[in-house]
């Protein structure tokens, strides 16, 4: 099933907030259409996150983004993004540290 990051119905009625914890499960296949996203907590990615091909500017922020089975994905070489795509990472030093191991 496809999902879209600014529709509430994809979250199950509520979009993620400042601080929340966010972990997308294999299976689902997401795009990421938000101008400026609030700061998540960690975000685990076990899918496919992409970036809206035609936007004209998306900044997706988060403390930490973990991708285990999934991918992010920015534009591809035979399609490229062509408008202006950033992320932030907040974790300072005092963040905790993680160990994914390649088991998946």
């Amino acid at each position: 099933m496809d999902r879209v990051w600014s529709k509430p119905h994809s979250w199950g009625g509520r979009l993620p907030s400042a601080g929340d914890n966010i972990e997308l499960v294999y299976g689902q296949n997401w795009t990421f259409d938000l101008k400026e996203s609030p700061i998540y907590g960690n975000v685990l990615i076990n899918s496919l996150v992409a970036f809206k091909e035609d936007a004209p500017e998306l900044h997706f922020k988060a403390k930490n983004i973990i991708i285990k089975q999934g991918q992010l994905v920015v534009g591809t070489a035979e399609q490229p993004f062509g408008g202006k795509a950033k992320i932030t990472l907040f974790g300072g030093k005092g963040s905790p540290s993680y160990y994914v191991s390649k088991n998946v």
